[in-house]
């Protein structure tokens, strides 16, 4: 097993925090608890400042497929967030998160957690994305807050694989770990098909060579 397996697995852990001390400390959730919520009162902001309108079929259309939403990623959650811990060894730090869903034309994002839902309507330009990828984009974004909480509690906020790489792009950077750990939930759970087709959604994207490029560094790693 090679550097960046190694490093998902061992060298998330908090330096003062060996693995024998997490398996003392009480037990806590598995994973944090994601909350859906729709982002109305932001889209209606977003659209007037961007000058791109949101269609009210759209807006009608999520209102009544939120419910959807929530079962599809309440059934997911166990499966992906929970698959986690067991593949880093490392505990969410965070018990609950809330997310919006939102239509205006951003990307998704972690802080604030907020993720875009358009591609998952009727209206879509390609047609609905399937909701497989909305499940990998709200565990992507969750996964950001959960790499992020542990390389910030170590010293210098880095660590060696981010070292040996930080000449390429921050967004290059910023996912490393991230992409070690969703190829080893994957492929724990034997959706690596899955996987697949969120790459060729990720390419429909801007700057697709900057996660094309950080995948590309995982595969090599590992």
């Amino acid at each position: 097993m090679k550097q960046l397996v190694l490093l998902a697995l061992l060298l998330l852990l908090p330096l003062n925090m060996s693995v024998s001390a997490q398996r003392r400390a009480p037990r806590r959730p598995a994973f944090p608890e994601v909350s859906l919520e729709l982002a109305d009162v932001f889209d209606m902001v977003c659209a007037e400042r961007t000058k791109q309108p949101i269609d009210p079929a759209a807006v009608k259309e999520l209102g009544t497929r939120l419910d959807s939403f929530r079962q599809h990623w309440r059934a997911e959650a166990p499966r992906l967030l929970g698959a986690v811990p067991t593949v880093t060894g490392v505990p969410f730090r965070r018990r609950e998160l809330w997310a919006a869903l939102f239509l205006c034309h951003l990307p998704s994002m972690n802080t604030p957690l907020m993720i875009s839902v358009r591609h998952y309507l009727t209206g879509a330009p390609n047609g609905p994305a399937p909701l497989s990828i909305f499940s990998n984009t709200v565990f992507h974004e969750v996964l950001h807050i959960y790499v992020g909480d542990i390389v910030d509690s170590l010293p210098g906020q880095t660590t060696p694989l981010i070292e040996k790489y930080k000449s390429e792009h921050p967004a290059v950077l910023s996912h490393l770990h991230l992409y070690a750990i969703e190829a080893l939930v994957y492929r724990r759970l034997g959706r690596e098909n899955e996987l697949e087709a969120v790459f060729a959604f990720e390419r429909r994207f801007p700057r697709p060579a900057l996660a094309a490029k950080a995948r590309e560094i995982v595969a090599a790693e590992m």
